[in-house]
């Protein structure tokens, strides 16, 4: 994982629960919408962190319980549009 969400002006999860949808964990990469990007907010024991998916190998494997990673862990769908004016460094990664 290389990218994360990190709004400065409000927590990650009000940012999310603002610009996201909230999806089961079940969810495939595939059912996204064309102008959606998946973030997992992981919980770990003293912060969270909220991963930028940019595929399906990505999307799965920060997405996948395994017996090391037993994280709480929570999907969203989010606009690119938004994630774009909060994030301009992904850009050049998600649009090409």
């Amino acid at each position: 994982m290389g990218f994360y969400l990190d709004p400065t002006d409000i927590t990650k999860e009000e940012w999310l629960e603002k610009h996201g949808r909230l999806m089961p964990l079940d969810t495939p990469f595939s059912t996204r919408g064309l102008n959606e990007i998946p973030i997992v907010l992981l919980h770990n024991p003293t912060f969270t962190a909220a991963a930028i998916t940019c595929d399906e190998g990505e999307y799965n494997y920060v997405n996948t319980l395994t017996f090391y990673d037993r994280r709480p862990r929570q999907i969203y769908f989010v606009s690119l549009d938004a994630l774009l004016i909060e994030c301009p460094f992904m850009r050049e990664l998600l649009c090409h």
